[in-house]
């Protein structure tokens, strides 16, 4: 009874000397900081996964060893596919930093702070201090920027700079100042130096729906004809690279074919995804507020129409729509090309959440979907990281406190309208540092290209002397700093001057055998396609079956 007395006299002054120190507003930064440090794990702990990322960091590599900025080439062949902004960035940052994976992923990473920057900046154009400052959160913290803050690609510079050109061109519109609407182009500019024909098309639908709003007509100024001059400026380099390396059909492949032609059937990239693809793919990606933007573009359709209600700006809707039914016409989709939205979505969920239901005061059934949402949100990262680690006190020690203490405090000091997204976003924070800190490491184990690399620079293994044979990996050629041959016939693979030692597969490994050829077993390594999980190899008893192995020989005299 004494020990309980004694708890009480603890506990009482205790509690109302933390009251006494913490406003609501210390809520906002703690979440920020907690998002920026899964950010910054993802870019210190995780290595770069195959094919997209471990390849654009290969195509960096080599531009630095060539020397060749202009013209872009991927291990022995010409490079035609993605424009060289994103290789010029991690290129620049390598030099200086090292062949780390964080060097590697530091610009795509700022990228990502850009984006946040200016869609808060936009927000706030139109909009509370609290709208602004809530969607920048809702955007960092939402899934995509999750998963492209450790699995870098073009997007985060695309994202980035469309985000900041559609500021600072609203910033015009509003104000007049000249330099905006320069800079806003310049944005532009190097968006589509990023991704293409895209990085106009986006900021073009967001800017044209907020003219339409009468008040903004009267901003079409001549001005506007700077556009043309500052866009080809910027894209003037890539031009000529493109000029000097393929001729025309690398101008129209990058103009037309690459964009356009995924919708008039001339590209030839194509796959099974239908027109409703991005539906449920957008809805994952923006978690854990996917059902907060339902309501909250239902609510904006029926502002708009039923209830004839203006809104303080037309582009967020209207450059979402018309973004989403764009890409959806193309004939050839995957997850990360819906990511481009992600700005947009947060801005008309923070409106929805702080200005139209005021938090808590949702439907119950509303509020009970969300609850069950966060439930599997903190549950299957939990229980996937756990199928990967088999100490379990990792897992526990990084979820469970974090969200008891995280849920308590924003339930005692957090601001009520407040509450139901705060929850939503600190439970996707908890489950994305799992993720980053437990599951992908551990995962990564699985990537015998970049396991291959760190095996040889420990044990000092002459990269020059390694040839891939039937079995290749982008992240070799990047972790070595060097290019790596690959080749699918025997003889030139032996016939190599520099062949000591093979990276190769199961078959592989038979081709040697069949031939006689001397050899032996350095290393073995697990392999496995990291970007393609399923059940069988996530399933540890079933793990072994579905993970082949990969082998690095040295060849005898």
């Amino acid at each position: 009874m004494q020990k309980f007395n004694w708890f009480a006299r603890f506990k009482t002054p205790f509690i109302n000397s933390l009251n006494r120190g913490v406003t609501p507003q210390v809520i906002y930064p703690a979440l920020f900081i907690l998002t920026a440090v899964v950010y910054l794990i993802g870019m210190f702990c995780i290595p770069m996964m195959e094919i997209d990322a471990a390849q654009y960091a290969s195509i960096s590599e080599q531009m630095i060893r060539e020397q060749s900025w202009l013209q872009i080439k991927h291990m022995e062949s010409e490079y035609l596919d993605k424009p060289p902004l994103l290789f010029w960035f991690a290129a620049a940052f390598i030099r200086v930093l090292g062949y780390h994976s964080f060097a590697y992923k530091l610009c795509s990473v700022l990228a990502s702070g850009l984006a946040v920057y200016s869609t808060y900046r936009f927000s706030r154009l139109y909009y509370s201090q609290d709208v602004a400052k809530m969607a920048a959160l809702v955007l960092a913290s939402c899934q995509a920027f999750f998963i492209i803050a450790q699995d870098c690609r073009t997007d985060n510079l695309l994202i980035g700079f469309c985000c900041f050109a559609i500021w600072k061109i609203s910033s015009y519109i509003l104000n007049r100042k000249d330099i905006d609407l320069y800079l806003g182009f310049i944005g532009i500019g190097l968006a589509m130096l990023a991704k293409g024909p895209l990085g106009l098309i986006f900021p073009v639908f967001t800017i044209g729906c907020i003219i339409l709003h009468p008040k903004n007509i009267r901003s079409l100024t001549i001005k506007w004809m700077w556009s043309i001059p500052i866009v080809l400026l910027m894209l003037t380099p890539m031009c000529i690279g493109l000029y000097l390396q393929h001729g025309w059909k690398g101008i129209e492949f990058y103009f037309w074919t690459q964009s356009f032609g995924r919708i008039t059937g001339q590209s030839t990239w194509a796959n099974d995804s239908g027109p409703l693809y991005f539906v449920h793919t957008f809805l994952w990606s923006f978690l854990p507020c996917s059902l907060i933007l339902l309501a909250a573009v239902w609510t904006c359709f029926k502002d708009m129409t039923f209830a004839k209600k203006p809104l303080p700006e037309y582009g967020t809707i209207g450059g979402m729509v018309l973004t989403f039914v764009a890409l959806s016409l193309s004939k050839y989709k995957l997850p990360h090309y819906i990511y481009i939205i992600c700005p947009l979505a947060a801005i008309l969920t923070a409106r929805y959440v702080l200005e139209e239901v005021n938090g808590w005061n949702a439907s119950k059934w509303f509020k009970l979907a969300q609850l069950f949402l966060l439930i599997g949100l903190a549950t299957i990262p939990i229980v996937v990281a756990y199928l990967f680690t088999d100490s379990f006190l990792t897992i526990a020690f990084l979820s469970i406190p974090g969200l008891i203490i995280g849920y308590w405090f924003i339930y005692t000091y957090g601001e009520s309208k407040k509450q139901l997204i705060y929850y939503s976003i600190l439970t996707a924070i908890i489950g994305n540092l799992i993720l980053n800190a437990v599951f992908y490491p551990r995962l990564l184990k699985y990537q015998s290209s970049s396991e291959l690399a760190f095996y040889m620079l420990e044990q000092k293994i002459p990269a020059e002397q390694l040839v891939a044979y039937k079995k290749y990996g982008h992240a070799l050629s990047y972790y070595l700093h060097t290019g790596i041959p690959y080749e699918t016939d025997l003889t030139q693979a032996l016939g190599q001057p520099q062949s000591r030692y093979i990276y190769t597969s199961a078959l592989g490994l038979s081709d040697l055998k069949l031939a006689n050829i001397p050899f032996e077993i350095i290393k073995e390594f697990d392999d496995f396609p990291v970007s393609r999980l399923n059940f069988k190899f996530i399933n540890p008893a079933t793990r072994h079956s579905a993970v082949a192995t990969a082998f690095l020989i040295q060849l005898k005299p």
